[in-house]
């Protein structure tokens, strides 16, 4: 689903953080947010998570990490 996105307007912002206590704004594209979600799934992967395994992520309150 992302890459139809990111083949149609790859700049446009798919994800959009505000800090609550700063209210600093973090803009994330398409193509960014692909990049990072695939990096994800490549570390999965080398760890041996396959297709239909559930995966549970703790998410710190920093997007960053």
């Amino acid at each position: 689903m992302l890459e139809k996105y990111v083949q149609s307007d790859p700049s446009r912002t798919a994800l959009l953080f505000v800090a609550p206590e700063t209210k600093d704004e973090d803009r994330y594209s398409y193509e960014e947010l692909l990049r990072r979600t695939s990096q994800f799934a490549n570390a999965l992967h080398k760890l041996g998570v396959g297709r239909g395994d559930r995966v549970a992520r703790l998410l710190p309150r920093c997007f960053e990490n």
